[in-house]
């Protein structure tokens, strides 16, 4: 898995984003097919999050970020 960018756009009294052809693919994404987002509206969040928690955990901040990476985004 990996991030894909998209817009939000306005679609009747809804909001609604595309997903792009070459992700659907490699996805085996199909219509009504349900799937699960993660959005991740503040690009700097992660930043914020560990920088107020700074010297609180025993892993390097760089390391906790590997972590949640592989979490997030390894299959």
């Amino acid at each position: 898995m990996m991030p894909v960018h998209v817009t939000v756009q306005k679609w009747g009294n809804s909001l609604g984003f595309r997903i792009p052809k070459d992700v659907a693919e490699r996805e085996g994404l199909k219509a009504n097919k349900k799937v699960e987002i993660l959005i991740l509206n503040n690009k700097g969040a992660f930043r914020d999050t560990f920088g107020m928690f700074k010297g609180a955990f025993n892993k390097p901040t760089q390391e906790i970020m590997d972590d949640l990476r592989k979490e997030l985004y390894d299959d």
